[in-house]
């Protein structure tokens, strides 16, 4: 199913079994294939046409009606006639929903992107994720994987976050849901946010040459280092004397 910038839908959504139509002239249709012996693949395509596409973001959910790989391809073109093609294959189950973002300029096809949208935790365990912009230190990012979805296939070397490169990284399950976590520390005084950011972009590509996306809240701060490294001290002592309560204890 997908969903222009303007709000407006087209697609099935098989989990509550609705059909939307709400893009002038888009067409949505579904088609199966057969071959000599007579044998029709069980689950049809599903295929979307917009002979009139406007610029913007397009919101697409993989909605998977069976078990098994699917592969999702778009065939777009600008207003010069130049087209791009893009394919991402993945596995998917009954009700699962994989959520792309396709960004689409009518002026330069080359502009055009597909993201498959993944799961980011900034700085794992705090909340609302505060960052201070004159910490000399790094940011952790957690880039989550889940049952259809393995982060170390991700390139660490193609990641951005808002703009900053990675500066180390591991691998652990750092919301302890069985699935290895890809964490990439980031150079806080790289990132480029300011006072009024309320989110920050990761993006970075796959193994297979696939474009990931992420997205998490935050609260950014502008504080001089001098009371940083006090804060430092205070959280230092803190943690002290939590190990030393918990060992007394």
């Amino acid at each position: 199913m997908l969903t222009d910038s303007q709000n407006r839908k087209l697609g099935k959504d098989s989990i509550n079994n609705i059909e939307y139509n709400e893009i002038p002239d888009g067409v949505y249709y579904q088609e199966s294939i057969g071959n000599p012996e007579g044998i029709v693949v069980p689950e049809p395509s599903k295929n979307i046409w917009i002979p009139h596409p406007i610029s913007g973001q397009y919101s697409i959910n993989v909605i998977g009606t069976g078990n098994g790989e699917y592969t999702l391809g778009t065939l777009i073109y600008d207003k010069s006639g130049e087209l791009k093609d893009m394919d991402f294959k993945g596995n998917t189950a009954i009700n699962d929903i994989q959520e792309f973002e396709l960004n689409y300029s009518a002026d330069n096809i080359q502009d055009a992107e597909n993201y498959r949208m993944v799961n980011i935790d900034i700085k794992p365990g705090s909340d609302p994720n505060p960052i201070n912009i004159k910490s000399k230190g790094v940011t952790p990012v957690a880039i989550l994987s889940d049952q259809f979805f393995n982060a170390k296939d991700v390139v660490i070397s193609s990641v951005l976050l808002v703009d900053a490169k990675p500066k180390k990284s591991n691998i652990e399950d750092v919301n302890n849901d069985g699935f290895q976590d890809l964490v990439i520390h980031f150079d806080t005084q790289s990132l480029n946010l300011s006072t009024t950011s309320t989110e920050a972009v990761l993006i970075g590509s796959l193994n297979d040459c696939s474009l990931i996306k992420g997205t998490d809240a935050v609260r950014v701060l502008s504080v001089p280092e001098k009371r940083s490294a006090i804060l430092k001290l205070f959280d230092f002592f803190a943690t002290e004397f939590y190990a030393m309560f918990n060992i007394l204890g």
